[in-house]
């Protein structure tokens, strides 16, 4: 190295800044050296130079290594590392030693600093840092003397009545010793000689060094009631700020007469929709959810029991003498869906216990998951109708949200708009009234967009299996595999179910066999009657009779399509009575049988005025147009 780091920007700066400890304490104000816990005593202890010094990089070209030596005291080298280039502060920094326990653990105060030696042998150091290291407990290592209780306790114990006097607190003195030092703790126990945790402590601070400052301590009434009725005991423990600690002061014994006892188990508040999947859901909101507390021993009237969901407060339970358990608190809508609809949140439940204006403790904490996404629009509420979902439309034949007689037989195409944002896999499933079974699916595909067409076929057989309806109420759920909600109903006039009941047409000119002949002059018409029904038809209903010519006697090998003949609105006296109609195509849909015997396919079908439709049974009507000797069928011409 040629000294322009080490040496000549290290001499400019005089020195560099000390390493640092970091598992240290920092010192008081009045003291200088930085104190190593117990904790950190019994293993290698951590050193850190955390920067670089001037000109770290500068000699890339020049140096070939640079060793930075952890040096104790003045020359116990108790670590090094080597820097080689390219030298790179942000990679090279901080540098991290360990000094074994045997090099640094004895009890007193020592320094470190660095050491920068060059490949030439230039050095230059860093500032030190002092160190403490502390194996004595207060007192010498030797328990303090007894806690001082008022006489009166001493002598006549604890009573309600006493606390209650006193401000609802016991104070103790901590009698003095010898080397007490700020930052020293006071560890206060009342129990049992055994009891493993403090139930509070104090720190020494500078006024408690001033030998006419007493050192004090209050025990709480709540501490006491905790620990219940009976002889307990008051001691400490004491502790410096590295964390020795002495073995504890005697105990003094107290009696406790009296005190309520106040409750010390509380357990973890329970959801129980929650209990075995870990998860609150659309579904379990529209149950209804609670928060449900278990039994609390030692709980008096009076006392309240408030409960958080996530944060936000729940109605406040107050006891009674003689509580029912488990205490149920509803959570409302508002406050299961203030975290929102965006994503899954985690959730955390718990409660307070109360009593009076001082005494609270407060419950384990119950977690688990709020999940109320959704596809489509967030909800508005645990309703599972959600108004702002766009609503289905049923495109009828005839008009939209229509079917009647000329949808029957016929699939129903059912269209709506998808909604906002929609997730591949998103299910749509789409119900047709009181069918028990999703009368047809959609599932959201990749480049599907808000606002496109989706369309449904319902099959014939679900429609003819709910038949018809002035108002069927048609509708869809969406899911998105967690969460599920439905749109509002729209109502479809269903009207395609046939009527029954409809007899068939009779042929009043027909012979007793049912045969329309030459003598019968079918050129100048063949009658047809559509019988009336009063219990099926009425006025405004509307008939077509259908007719189809056939070679067979009793319609078999047609040789026409069917022919409707125009439609007829029938009167009051015509629904009760019938009608006849005069079948008067004699040239095509009758003589193309020639001089074979043939036959007439009649029938009607029905258009009630809601559109109902209805279908009458056929009737066959035989038709010969021989005359024995002729070579030609009769056609009136002859």
């Amino acid at each position: 190295m040629s000294g322009k780091t080490c040496c000549s920007s290290c001499a400019a700066a005089a020195s560099f800044e000390a390493p640092s400890i970091p598992d240290a304490l920092p010192p008081l104000p009045h003291e200088e050296a930085w104190l190593v816990p117990v904790e950190f005593q019994g293993q290698p202890l951590r050193v850190e130079v955390a920067e670089p010094w001037p000109g770290y990089e500068e000699d890339n070209a020049s140096t070939f290594f640079i060793d930075v030596q952890l040096i104790r005291g003045e020359e116990e080298l108790v670590g090094v590392i080597r820097l080689q280039p390219p030298f790179d502060a942000a990679a090279d920094f901080p540098l991290l030693y360990r000094v074994p326990v045997d090099l640094f653990n004895l009890p007193g105060f020592a320094d470190l600093h660095y050491r920068i030696v060059d490949d030439t042998g230039n050095s230059v150091s860093s500032e030190s840092i002092q160190f403490e290291i502390d194996h004595r407990a207060p007192n010498g290592n030797n328990p303090g003397a007894p806690l001082i209780f008022p006489a009166e306790v001493v002598r006549d114990g604890v009573t309600a009545a006493w606390l209650a006097a006193n401000g609802d607190q016991l104070t103790v003195e901590v009698p003095r010793w010898p080397d007490i030092t700020e930052a020293d703790t006071v560890y206060f126990y009342w129990g049992t000689p055994f009891d493993s945790e403090p139930v509070a402590s104090l720190t020494i601070t500078q006024d408690h060094l001033d030998s006419g400052t007493p050192i004090e301590f209050a025990y709480s009434g709540d501490i006491l009631r905790q620990k219940g009725n009976g002889e307990l005991n008051g001691y400490y423990v004491l502790a410096d700020r590295a964390g020795n600690r002495n073995p504890r002061a005697p105990v003094v014994p107290i009696d406790v007469i009296d005190l309520p006892a106040i409750p010390d188990d509380f357990p973890a508040p329970v959801v129980p929709l929650a209990t075995q999947d870990r998860l609150i859901d659309l579904e379990d909101a529209r149950t209804g959810v609670f928060v449900e507390i278990g039994p609390i021993a030692d709980t008096q009237a009076g006392d309240t029991l408030q409960a958080w969901w996530n944060g936000r407060p729940l109605p406040l339970v107050t006891l009674g003498a003689t509580p029912t358990w488990p205490q149920r608190i509803a959570v409302s809508w508002d406050i299961l869906s203030a975290d929102g609809f965006a994503a899954p949140v985690p959730c955390e439940v718990q409660y307070r216990w109360r009593r009076g204006a001082t005494q609270e403790v407060d419950s384990p904490v119950t977690t688990f998951t709020v999940d109320l996404t959704v596809a489509g629009p967030d909800p508005v509420g645990p309703d599972p109708i959600n108004p702002t979902l766009d609503l289905l439309v049923v495109k009828g034949l005839t008009g939209d949200n229509i079917l009647v007689g000329a949808d029957h037989g016929v699939d129903a195409r059912v269209e709506v708009a998808l909604y906002a944002n929609p997730k591949v896999n998103d299910l749509l499933e789409l119900y047709w009234g009181e069918h028990p079974q999703v009368a047809a699916t959609y599932r959201v595909q990749s480049g599907d967009r808000p606002d496109q067409t989706v369309s449904f076929t319902v099959p014939w057989s679900i429609i003819d299996a709910v038949g018809n309806s002035a108002a069927l109420p048609v509708w869809y759920w969406v899911s998105n595999g967690v969460n599920g909600q439905r749109s509002p109903d729209t109502l479809v006039r269903v009207s395609v179910r046939p009527v029954e009941g409809l007899e068939p047409v009779s042929f009043p000119d027909a012979s007793i066999f049912g045969w329309i002949a030459c003598e019968n002059e079918p050129w100048n018409g063949i009658r047809v009657k559509i019988p009336g029904n009063p219990e099926v038809l009425e006025e405004d209903d509307v008939i077509e009779m259908s007719w189809q010519l056939s070679l067979g006697t009793i319609g078999q090998d047609p040789i026409t399509e069917v022919v409707w003949f125009p439609p007829r609105m029938l009167s009051a006296d015509e629904a009760r009575d019938g009608f006849e109609v005069l079948m008067e195509r004699f040239d095509d849909l009758v003589l193309p049988i020639q001089l074979q015997d043939g036959s007439a396919v009649v029938a009607y079908r029905l258009a009630k005025a809601d559109g109902t439709p209805g279908f009458a049974p056929n009737k066959v009507l035989k038709i010969s147009l021989v005359r024995p000797g002729n070579d030609k069928p009769c056609d009136g011409t002859d």
